[in-house]
């Protein structure tokens, strides 16, 4: 994997090639958390700022741009920090995508694990909420325990002791637990990133010509990077194994790589 420097002086040389890019449209595909904005202590204080917003606001005001955010966070979340009418929202691992205020989708199974959710939300505090620094947070279709402040000695078994648990709860396996940056989280099987991506390649009826562009960090874009094997996948932050193609440092190195983007594109 590399970085790819030089990005806007490569695609504006030559006038043929100028010309295609008029014609073609690019989607990007981008996760939340870790990708173009950096980790926090709490989920609550890992707000964009206002050169993310900027940044987000500018690529989805173009019309030949199809911008996706595509997080494990809520919709309603999504939509604070990112009120734009263009911008695909894709929420809850994509079992939620909003494309327009008329135009939505939902993992109907999703449903179904509701009562497993609050189950589980209900052991997993009974369990391990006097262990110093967890965090819960219940997202309806989703339940998730962050472990990034507590002591790095206990992170292997709370690993254990919640895959137990949820193992224990959802004895018709409707669930799957996912891992991410020092959380674990139990979520509907059936329905991913991946998935989420080849639902709006769809609906948008993309072409051939058109370019992809997939930025993430975490182990659920495995799912997308998979998806879109043959086009532009980018895994942000510490390198490890992964199907993403290219490599990205940080977060402020993906918020400069989609400004070069945005002002490469007419």
């Amino acid at each position: 994997m590399m970085f790819l420097y030089g990005w806007k002086t490569s695609l504006r040389n030559g006038k043929n090639f100028t010309e295609k890019l008029i014609k073609m449209r690019v989607f990007i595909f981008l996760d939340y958390d870790g990708t173009i904005v950096s980790f926090k202590p709490k989920p609550e204080q890992a707000k964009p700022t206002k050169k993310v917003f900027r940044t987000i606001k500018k690529l989805s005001s173009k019309e030949n741009f199809v911008v996706s955010i595509i997080s494990g966070r809520s919709h309603r979340e999504l939509n604070s920090f990112f009120p734009f009418k263009r911008l695909i929202l894709v929420s809850n691992h994509g079992i939620q995508i909003k494309f327009s205020q008329k135009n939505k989708f939902f993992f109907e199974k999703a449903k179904k694990t509701v009562s497993l959710i609050k189950k589980i939300d209900s052991a997993s505090k009974k369990k391990f909420s006097k262990i110093k620094g967890i965090l819960f947070q219940n997202k309806k279709y989703a339940f998730v325990i962050h472990y990034r402040n507590v002591s790095e000695k206990k992170h292997s078994k709370i690993k254990s002791d919640f895959r137990k648990l949820v193992k224990k709860i959802d004895s018709k396996k409707q669930l799957e637990v996912i891992k991410g940056a020092k959380v674990l989280e139990a979520k509907p099987k059936g329905w991913n990133k991946g998935n989420a991506v080849k639902k709006i390649l769809k609906e948008k009826q993309r072409k051939q010509k058109d370019l992809i562009f997939y930025f993430g960090d975490d182990f659920s874009d495995e799912d997308a990077f998979k998806a879109l094997k043959n086009d532009f996948t980018f895994l942000v932050g510490k390198k490890r194994k992964t199907n993403a193609k290219f490599f990205v440092e940080n977060t402020a190195e993906t918020i400069k790589f989609l400004n070069s983007i945005a002002d490469a594109f007419l």
